[in-house]
C-alpha cells in the first residue's frame, strides 16, 4: 500500500511519499537572509590582483611548421622499489609517448605523465590513450601550419580537462621546436638560472622502510627529503626522521588524505620544523586549505588543487586575504595543468607575487625529467624539485637520467634534447602498443 502527501506548514514543507512505514521527511524553509547578510559581512571576497601582478609571458611567434603526422607509442615501465602514497602502491606504470612529425622529417617527443589508475586526478593510462586517439589528434588533424604554442593549444581547446593528455601533445612540440632552431628548452620558457636544485621523494609502508630509504638519499647528498604520508602514519613517520637527522630540510605530502577534523594532526606537524606540507585536503578544498593555513605556522604548498593558471591566482589572492601569502608554496606540474606553456605562466605569476614555487613530478621517465629540469630553470623555482631519486626510478628507462652533480644540484642543459638522449631499444623492447596517425 502506498501512500502520498503534501503539506504546508508554518516551519517547512513535509512530503510523504512510499509504503505507509516510511516516515516523512521534512524540507526547512530557508531564509535567505541568514546565508546572505549583504553588505554587512566583516569577511568581504579580496581584491583582484592588479596587472602588475599577472604579467604573464605572451608566446613568441616562430617559423610556420606543418605537422604531418603522430604516432602514440605505450611502454610499460617497472619502478625499482614500488612508491606508496596515501592512494596505493605503484609497482610499475605505462609511459605513454607522443611523437610529433613535420613534413620536412623533423620529429619531437613527450610523454604524458600520468598514474596507472584515476587516483591522483581523473586521468588514467587507459584514459590518455582513449582521449588522444579519439579526441585530442583528430582535432589536429588540417589544422594548417603552427607559428607558436597557442595555435596548437587553441586546436584541442574545446577538450575539457584530460590535462596529463595534452602535456604529451604540447611536451612534443617544444622537443620539435627545440630541435628545430637548435635551442634549449628553457631559452623558451624565461629559464635563467645555470642550475636546478633537486630533492627526494619516499614512500613507503613502515617507518624503517622508510628511514632506510632516507639513510641512502642523505648519504648521495639530497638537500631535501619528501615524506609521503597518511592518517595514521604522520606523526611517528616525521618524529623518527627528524629525531635521526634534526637539521634536515624535511617536507610532507598528504596526497589528499585528510580533512579539517585533522586539524590537531598538522599542529602537531608544526613542531618538526618543515618546509611545507603538500596538498593535505581534498583538491576542491582550497577554502579549507586556508581555513588551516591560519590555525598553523608550517607553509602550505598546493598541488592538486592548481589544475590551470586561475586556481594559481585565487589561491594567491586567498593567502593574500588572510595576512599568510608568505606561507603559500605552490607546485608547478605540467602535466597537472596541461603542459608546459600553462606551466610557465604560472611560474610567472608566483615570482611576481613573490609566493615560491617548485616543480613536482608523475614518476616520469628520465626524458621528462630532463624537460623538467630546464623548466626549472624559471626563477620562479626557488625550492627543489622531484627531479632525482636517490636509486633510478625504473629498472630500465627510456632515456639516460639527468646529470645530478653534489648537494642535489643539476646543471641545466645549454642545448636542445638530443636523440642520443633516448635508449630505443629499451622502448622497443618494452613496447605495449603502438599507433600511426596522419594528419595532412
Amino acid at each position: 500500500m502506498s501512500s502520498e502527501a503534501i503539506t504546508n506548514g508554518k516551519n517547512g514543507l513535509t512530503l510523504m511519499q512510499g509504503g505507509i512505514n516510511e516516515p516523512p521527511f521534512r524540507v526547512r524553509q530557508v531564509d535567505l537572509q541568514e546565508l546572505l547578510p549583504g553588505n554587512d559581512t566583516q569577511n568581504p571576497l579580496p581584491e583582484p590582483l592588479t596587472l602588475d601582478q599577472l604579467s604573464i609571458t605572451c608566446p613568441e611567434q616562430h617559423e610556420s611548421l606543418t605537422l604531418q603526422g603522430i604516432n602514440l607509442l605505450q611502454v610499460r615501465m617497472e619502478l625499482t622499489n614500488p612508491f606508496t602514497t596515501s592512494f596505493g602502491t605503484i609497482r610499475n606504470k605505462d609511459v605513454v609517448l607522443v611523437v610529433l612529425k613535420t613534413k620536412d622529417g623533423v620529429e619531437g617527443i613527450g610523454e604524458c605523465p600520468v598514474n596507472p589508475n584515476p587516483d591522483y586526478n581523473e586521468e588514467s593510462t587507459q584514459t590518455v590513450l582513449t582521449v588522444l586517439d579519439k579526441h585530442l589528434i583528430p582535432s589536429l588533424r588540417d589544422m594548417g601550419e603552427i607559428s607558436s604554442v597557442d595555435d596548437l593549444t587553441k586546436a584541442y581547446g574545446r577538450i575539457k580537462g584530460n590535462f596529463a593528455a595534452k602535456t604529451g601533445v604540447e611536451a612534443a612540440y617544444w622537443d620539435l621546436l627545440s630541435k628545430i632552431e637548435d635551442v634549449p628548452l628553457h631559452q623558451f620558457w624565461g629559464g635563467r638560472n645555470k642550475h636546478a636544485l633537486t630533492g627526494v621523494s619516499i614512500g613507503g609502508k613502515t617507518v624503517d622502510e622508510v628511514l632506510q630509504r632516507v639513510d641512502r638519499a642523505v648519504e648521495k647528498g639530497f638537500p631535501r627529503i619528501k615524506l609521503k604520508i597518511w592518517p595514521g602514519f604522520d606523526v611517528e613517520l616525521v618524529d623518527a626522521v627528524r629525531s635521526r637527522y634534526p637539521d634536515l630540510p624535511l617536507q610532507v605530502d598528504a596526497n589528499s588524505a585528510y580533512s579539517l577534523n585533522d586539524v590537531d594532526t598538522f599542529r602537531e606537524l608544526d613542531r618538526f620544523g618543515l618546509i611545507l606540507i603538500e596538498q593535505p585536503f581534498s583538491p576542491h578544498d582550497l577554502l579549507d586549505h586556508a581555513r588551516l593555513q591560519t590555525q598553523i605556522g608550517t607553509s602550505i604548498c598546493l598541488d592538486e588543487s592548481l589544475k590551470t593558471l586561475i586556481n594559481v591566482r585565487q589561491a594567491i589572492e586567498l593567502w593574500r586575504h588572510i595576512g599568510k601569502l608568505n606561507r603559500l608554496v605552490v607546485n608547478i606540474k605540467p602535466p597537472r595543468m596541461g603542459g608546459y606553456w600553462e606551466a610557465v605562466k604560472a611560474a610567472d605569476l608566483c615570482q611576481a607575487a613573490g609566493v615560491r614555487a617548485w616543480c613536482g613530478g608523475m614518476l616520469d621517465s628520465a626524458w621528462t625529467k630532463r624537460m623538467n629540469v630546464q623548466l626549472s630553470s624559471h626563477p620562479a623555482f626557488i625550492l627543489p624539485g622531484d627531479h632525482a631519486q636517490q636509486e633510478p626510478y625504473y629498472t630500465e628507462d627510456i632515456a639516460n637520467p639527468p646529470v645530478q652533480g653534489e648537494h642535489g644540484v643539476i646543471p641545466v642543459p645549454r642545448l636542445s634534447q638530443r636523440y642520443e638522449d633516448l635508449d630505443w631499444n629499451v622502448i622497443r623492447k618494452n613496447a605495449v602498443s603502438s599507433s600511426s596517425y596522419t594528419l595532412v
